[in-house]
């Protein structure tokens, strides 16, 4: 009998053979309010709002890359999607959520 896993099932179960704790959530509406100004890489929401203001957009498509850090989330990609939604007065996006499991 021949089993077929998606790509998420593939990746959870190498992860899970090396030990990896990780997981993903896809699709997730988050309220941009929990989203940090800046990430671990010093990269700013801040800049990406001035760089959309000055006419900069972002041509990249699909969801944004967010990692969970306690009750909010860091941007991993994204930057500038982030801020048009904000220039735009959204106040959500939908987002890709990386999480470790403790």
């Amino acid at each position: 009998m021949k089993y077929n896993m998606n790509l998420q099932e593939q990746i959870s179960r190498i992860q899970s053979m090396m030990g990896i704790n990780e997981s993903w959530k896809y699709d997730v509406k988050v309220r941009i309010k929990d989203i940090l100004p800046i990430n671990s890489d010093g990269q700013s929401l801040q800049d990406a709002i001035v760089n959309v203001k000055d006419g900069l957009i972002s041509h990249s498509e699909g969801n944004v890359l967010l990692y969970k850090v306690g009750k909010k989330y860091e941007i991993g990609d994204g930057f500038h999607r982030i801020a048009q939604k904000i220039l735009n007065g959204k106040k959500y996006i939908i987002a890709d959520i990386k999480t470790s499991e403790e």
